[in-house]
Parts: structure tokens; C-alpha cells; sequence
């Protein structure tokens, strides 16, 4: 698959996720019963963890040629971490499930911007038109939950992001 294709598919899938998860996890939380103060718990948890993510993999790579392994490494953690939310709403399972999405998940973008940047160089590749791709998956991805969710209930915010993943 061409540079282009493959980053734009990768960009396009990363947003999609990203614009289920940023507008509508809070309102997921809720919907499996989740008190308001404990939502704020889990967010403020999993965006307290995100850094730490990105310290730890980014560090870990030690040249080009680890990029797409770890990329799709990522990806398939990322796909478990929210596959494990179907198994359990126990309040400890939650935020340990929360502490490992958001370790993992957010570390795939600057994963995915080093993909890019390298692209750029190697295969002259136009980095706005494939980023183009993510932001217009994010706007899809948030018009396409509102309306599943006005019309079938909040459980169609995990499902979309699994089917991104």
C-alpha cells in the first residue's frame, strides 16, 4: 500500500476513535451508571497517565525501522484495552482499564506523527492532505455517535470506537 494511502487510512482510523472517545466517554461512563464524580476521577486519571505513555514508548524506539512495528503493536493493545470494557463495569476494573487505554492509546499519535514526518522525507509525501484525513474522520466519527446515540443509546459510543480500532 502507498505511503500516502496507508497514513491516511492510519490518521483517518486514529481520529475516528478519538472522536468518539473526546466528546462522548464521559457520557459511556454514565450510561453503565457511573456517578458524575467518579467520571471526573477517571478522565482526570487517564489524562494524568497519557504523558506517561508517551515518555515511555517513544523513548523505547531507537530508529525508523521501529516505527510500524510498534504503530501496529499499539493498535492491536489499543484494540484490547477497549474490548476489555465489555467485560466488566466494576469500579476497580474501570480505572485500571482507563490507566492502560489511555497509556496506550494517545502514544499512538506521536507514533503515527514520526511515521509521517519520515514519509515526508523519504517518499515526498504532502503531510496536509494526509492529515486532512484525520480531521475529517474526527468530525465524521462525532456526527456519526450523536446520532447513534440519540437514536439507540449510549453503548453505540464503545462499539463505534471498537469497530475504528
Amino acid at each position: 500500500m502507498p505511503a500516502f494511502s496507508w497514513l491516511a487510512l492510519f490518521f483517518g482510523a486514529f481520529y475516528f476513535v478519538y472522536g468518539a472517545y473526546l466528546p462522548f466517554w464521559s457520557l459511556w461512563l454514565e450510561g453503565i451508571g457511573v456517578s458524575a464524580e467518579m467520571i471526573g476521577l477517571l478522565l482526570g486519571a487517564g489524562m494524568a497517565i497519557r504523558f506517561a505513555g508517551n515518555l515511555m514508548v517513544m523513548g523505547q524506539i531507537k530508529g525508523a525501522g521501529h516505527l510500524l512495528p510498534v504503530t501496529r503493536l499499539l493498535c492491536l493493545l489499543s484494540l484490547l484495552a477497549f474490548l476489555g470494557f465489555y467485560l466488566s463495569h466494576s469500579l476497580w476494573w474501570l480505572v485500571g482499564l482507563t490507566l492502560v487505554a489511555n497509556f496506550i492509546y494517545p502514544t499512538l499519535m506521536p507514533v503515527g506523527e514520526a511515521l509521517a514526518t519520515r514519509m515526508v522525507v523519504q517518499a515526498h509525501l504532502d503531510y496536509g492532505k494526509v492529515r486532512l484525513c484525520g480531521s475529517f474522520a474526527f468530525i465524521v466519527a462525532s456526527t456519526l455517535v450523536g446520532a447513534l446515540v440519540g437514536n439507540f443509546g449510549s453503548d453505540w459510543i464503545l462499539h463505534t470506537m471498537v469497530a475504528g480500532l
